[in-house]
């Protein structure tokens, strides 16, 4: 079957979404984040013959996630194809070098959907920041380290820190809409009938000391395992939290001791 030709902006904004072949995590500690921030940093500036370098794209706005990546770009003197093919290529080299590891390493060729008006350009701005929200990751946009809020925030003037500080356009986005403007944005809840371009559904990898201190802090109780003398609502309450959080049934009932039937019971 032909691939589908890449539906064209006519202003050069695209909402891109590159992921993990089958799914799998393409970061797996915080150096690789890091790394693929480097990437984009050192991907915009295109050398032209005779000529001062161009500008390869225009970054208004990233978000890492532990198997997918989300960006807000702009193509000025580059291809969105060429510029997505070189970022994934140096990255793919650096991942399969540090892990010894062959193959592919991004699910097919990178999504894309055009942006073409300046209202789905804001409501782009504020779910990629709030992905890690949706995922369950953490409470707001601030507390992720890899995406460009706290980049934009720093910025702005407050006091945070950041992985990287020169990733992302602030003066560009700035132009379009003012940091206050872009703080109560990224804050208020997407409503449910807006849909973005997003991973079919996420998974997160989640390791038994967080699940552990997860359900210690939402049952209020010792030890996991006391969970099951917990009230009805607070197990729903405890064990919803996990599994949104990334939680498997096998690691819950190994830590908890309840088995996967009485959970699939307790969250019904």
């Amino acid at each position: 079957m032909a691939r589908k030709n890449r539906e064209k902006s006519p202003n050069g904004v695209y909402h891109v979404m590159v992921r993990g072949i089958d799914k799998h995590d393409i970061f797996l500690d915080d150096n690789d984040y890091r790394m693929f921030l480097k990437i984009l940093k050192e991907s915009r500036p295109l050398e032209k013959a005779g000529e001062q370098p161009g500008n390869s794209f225009r970054l208004y706005s990233y978000c890492l996630m532990p198997n997918h990546v989300h960006l807000l770009i702009q193509e000025i003197d580059e291809p969105i194809d060429r510029v997505m093919k070189r970022i994934c290529t140096r990255y793919a080299i650096f991942f399969n070098t540090k892990y010894s590891r062959i193959g592919h390493l991004f699910q097919d060729r990178f999504r894309s959907e055009p942006c073409n008006d300046i209202n789905y350009f804001l409501t782009l701005v504020r779910y990629i920041h709030q992905n890690p929200v949706k995922a369950g990751i953490c409470q707001s946009a601030e507390q992720h380290h890899w995406n460009s809020w706290n980049e934009i925030r720093f910025s702005a003037g407050r006091s945070v820190t950041v992985p990287f500080a020169d990733v992302c356009d602030k003066e560009a986005l700035f132009s379009i809409a003012f940091f206050d403007e872009l703080d109560n944005l990224v804050h208020a809840p997407i409503p449910d009938k807006e849909e973005c371009l997003d991973i079919d559904r996420i998974r997160i990898r989640i390791n038994d000391q967080t699940i552990k201190s997860m359900i210690i802090e939402t049952g209020m109780i010792e030890k996991p395992s006391d969970l099951i003398y917990c009230e009805p609502e607070v197990q729903k309450k405890t064990i919803i939290r996990c599994l949104k959080s990334g939680a498997s049934y096998y690691q819950l009932t190994r830590i908890t001791g309840i088995y996967k039937r009485i959970l699939d019971r307790i969250v019904q």
